[in-house]
């Protein structure tokens, strides 16, 4: 009976300690159009992801569909994004000229247009060596590279983790599937 008292106190002392949240900042209506991604020049796929805020106390997720995006350049080139999935806007192997600058149209469905600043296209450069440390944690990985012009300090390098494993041991069994029969076969 003890227990069931004390729990009811706590219970109560937890619920009791939240306070709403206003938020001083009022939202429209439609929300505020968040655009996620990076503009990539050559190799590679662009991806840009747009949606709308919404309240806070709001759980839902709100995509920008049917709008239309379009990389600008100041050379008068331009590059069309389209819609992959709901709210996701992709182009690949965009051809953007390191010597010009470009800039991002937007174009909602209701027909409001958003435009970013021309910015210049900086380029990666090589990867001189990814060294590795073994942490407590995990393992560790730093990229070493340089940039001659020293105009960038900071990239933004996105990977795709792969790993294989080799047992200390060799092994003479293999499993071959096949039309959902599983064997084992030696090896010779």
């Amino acid at each position: 009976m003890k227990n069931i008292i004390l729990s009811a106190i706590l219970l109560i002392l937890i619920n009791g300690c939240k306070e709403k949240y206003d938020s001083p900042y009022e939202s429209p209506d439609t929300g505020y159009l968040v655009v996620e991604g990076a503009i990539y020049s050559g190799p590679g796929k662009t991806t840009l992801r747009l949606s709308r805020t919404v309240k806070l106390d709001d759980k839902t997720y709100v995509y920008e569909t049917g709008a239309k995006l379009r990389v600008e350049g100041n050379d008068n080139s331009a590059y069309n994004l389209i819609e992959d999935v709901k709210g996701t806007y992709i182009a690949s192997n965009l051809p953007l000229n390191n010597s010009q600058q470009y800039r991002l149209r937007i174009i909602t469905k209701s027909g409001k247009e958003y435009l970013s600043d021309y910015v210049s296209v900086i380029p990666n450069p090589a990867i001189d060596s990814i060294p590795w440390v073994m942490e407590n944690d995990g393992l560790q990985l730093y990229v070493d590279t340089h940039n001659p012009q020293n105009n960038t300090r900071y990239y933004q390098w996105e990977y795709i983790e792969t790993w294989k494993f080799q047992s200390q041991y060799p092994s003479y069994l293999k499993l071959q599937i096949t039309d959902q029969n599983y064997s084992v076969v030696l090896i010779t």
